[in-house]
């Protein structure tokens, strides 16, 4: 009874993580225009190449994650972890969840809290379902 209890606050988690997408989604396309002029302001000779060195590294950890990068793309690896452990009646509900966190991490660096959030509640499920937990739900 306990596991069914964690699994189902994770799929709503994940379910609250997903409404949330449309207004993350939202919020970003109205910061470009802010950001666009912020950019020729900042370029100096030293610190472009600081982000293009730190950009390499995100993209060698996310090829698959299709945009998301960094926390979001172990979100979705540990997504599929998650829904590969699952009971077979569970398992079409938790890939929707997958399909919730590609939308998320399509909003960028501002969805990574959800995306840690998803993180820390399938390892919890998990755990509890005494499934070996993998590397990317660290």
């Amino acid at each position: 009874m306990k596991t069914i209890a964690k699994l189902t606050i994770s799929l709503a988690m994940l379910g609250l993580v997903a409404c949330g997408s449309s207004e993350t989604a939202e919020t970003p396309a109205a910061e470009a225009p802010a950001a666009a002029p912020a950019a020729p302001a900042a370029p100096a000779a030293e610190p472009a190449p600081a982000p293009a060195a730190e950009a390499a590294p995100a993209a060698e950890a996310a090829p698959a994650a299709g945009g998301g990068g960094g926390v979001c793309a172990r979100a979705q690896e540990c997504c599929t972890a998650y829904v590969n452990a699952m009971p077979g009646g569970a398992a079409s509900g938790a890939g929707a969840a997958c399909d919730a966190l590609r939308q998320t991490a399509a909003a960028g660096a501002s969805a990574e809290p959800a995306c840690q959030a998803a993180i820390d509640g399938y390892r919890q499920s998990l755990t509890a379902m005494g499934t070996a937990v993998p590397a990317a739900c660290q």
